[in-house]
């Protein structure tokens, strides 16, 4: 910049020496012009870099109103979604009402043991950061950087999301504070079960005292809530009605029913030869749900329990304990809801991996809507022929030989569509499944009782004349014993 200026000097000079008048009078125009351009240069650069300056924030401006609009699009349809996948209580009783979404969950989703328990500024589901320099000498502007980190405060979370409980791999959730909190939640989480998750996906086993009927009373409408009906052989029906139990023996009856057949399974299959972690056991999922839990209690210290502390996902079956203020937990608890008189709710999830969320705007249902949304659900049952059949429910072989089937063909069961399972001996060249076949079982899995099944079946729809048998049984001749009368024993 004072290039020029020095130059200038340098022609003054001069022309202070020439005696030539007009060449003196040139000289100074010359500087003249020299200076005036060197400061026409200068401030035409300030101006081009104000200008510049200001062309940069109106675009990094519009670049932070376009994120701001995305961003709440975003926010948006995980709100819709949300809505859609985690209602209110205070809409269940209209959904169920107009059979809206109504069982939609199947076991093999991965939210089907997810359960809402109230709200909260739930993360964005988009992730977000500052893209900033690692550069230390890196300068910005502190006003727009304000508004870089506004934007990013005011979506990092959405208000008013659903906190969702996840249960899939909890053996037991623990829900403590105030009773009346306590019940609310868990009719909300109990209705939200039953009215998303069909009967033959999902049972209910509920305990309370006999002076909460009014609580819980609303139960028995639930078709989640019933016994598989189960007869013996003078063809009574035995077992409960209701997965209802007011007292602690008869808990231990249902606990007995519903869950020991699930140890005996599993430890077949682990004491197997097969890879026990791929396999589950054949039984749907199991809430258990039991109000005024006490870790110092009879059931705390049962067998059955401790086999629901230690292996409940593995048995599929999941111990919601209503802990009433004062008493203890169990120390097994994998997410613990906690919901104090008149604070906010609290989930915290426990493990190496575990979270907290809070505070929680907690949902809670009350008894009179919890009884609509069971009423409506207690006359609903899945059309079998569209394939949601109880696998886990006891078939009566007589029932299966209602009507005619062909020749070497023998009904064994019920298949997933509701129709009859069908064993067809014939050989393939006439559309049979061919004569020869393998059962393969750990001990105790039943191979004995499928093979008498098949025996029973066969000689129930052909003749002796038509069809004979040989039994081998190396084990004692047990299997075939009842079987050796028929007239159809050839040896």
């Amino acid at each position: 910049m004072f290039l020029p200026v020095l130059g200038s000097l340098g022609i003054v000079a001069f022309a202070l020496v020439s005696p030539n008048r007009l060449f003196l009078i040139l000289a100074g125009a010359f500087v003249a012009v020299s200076f005036l351009s060197v400061l026409a240069s200068f401030w035409a650069q300030r101006r081009s870099g104000k200008v510049s300056v200001r062309a940069q924030r109106r675009l990094y401006r519009r670049h932070l109103a376009d994120r701001d609009e995305q961003l709440g699009e975003v926010a948006r349809q995980q709100r819709q979604a949300d809505e859609r996948l985690y209602p209110a209580p205070e809409r269940l009783t209209g959904l169920v009402g107009r059979r809206g979404y109504l069982w939609e969950r199947r076991t093999g989703d991965r939210d089907f043991l997810s359960f809402r328990v109230g709200t909260a500024a739930i993360p964005l589901s988009r992730r977000l950061r500052l893209d900033l320099s690692d550069d230390p000498l890196a300068e910005y502007q502190p006003d727009l950087l304000g508004d870089a980190t506004t934007l990013l405060r005011r979506w990092r979370a959405v208000d008013g999301l659903s906190v969702i409980a996840p249960l899939g791999d909890v053996n037991v959730v623990t829900v403590t504070g105030a009773r009346s909190r306590l019940l609310g939640v868990a009719r909300a989480v109990v209705a939200q079960a039953a009215a998303f998750r069909a009967p033959a996906d999902l049972r209910l086993v509920v305990s309370f005292a006999a002076a909460d009927q009014v609580e819980w009373g609303w139960l028995k409408w639930l078709p989640h809530a019933r016994a598989v009906q189960r007869r013996d052989g003078d063809d009574a029906v035995v077992g409960p009605r209701l997965l209802l139990a007011t007292s602690s023996d008869e808990l231990g009856a249902l606990l007995e029913e519903q869950v020991q057949p699930r140890v005996e399974q599993l430890r077949r299959i682990e004491s197997s030869s097969i890879d026990s972690a791929a396999v589950t056991i054949d039984a749907p999922e199991l809430l258990l749900v039991i109000d005024g839990f006490h870790a110092g209690s009879s059931l705390a210290r049962s067998p059955l329990f401790r086999e629901i502390a230690m292996r409940g996902s593995r048995l599929k079956v999941r111990a919601i304990c209503l802990v009433h203020d004062g008493a203890a937990e169990p120390p097994e608890a994998g997410l613990r809801l906690i919901a104090p008189a008149h604070a906010a709710a609290v989930l915290e999830r426990t493990g190496v991996d575990g979270y907290r969320v809070a505070p929680i705007a907690l949902d809670e249902l009350d008894v009179e809507a919890a009884e609509v949304i069971a009423r409506e659900l207690a006359p609903l049952r899945l059309d079998e022929r569209l394939g949601s059949v109880d696998l886990t429910a006891d078939v009566r072989l007589t029932d299966l030989l209602d009507e005619p089937v062909a020749t070497l063909c023998a009904p064994i069961g019920v298949a997933d569509d509701g129709g009859r399972l069908v064993l067809d001996l014939k050989q393939a060249a006439q559309g049979g499944m061919g004569p020869h076949g393998l059962i393969v079982g750990a001990t105790g899995s039943g191979k004995s009782e499928l093979l008498r099944t098949i025996v029973a079946s066969l000689a129930a729809s052909h003749t002796a004349d038509e069809l004979c048998f040989v039994f081998v049984d190396f084990k004692g001749g047990a299997a075939f014993a009842d079987l050796a009368g028929l007239p159809h024993s050839a040896a």
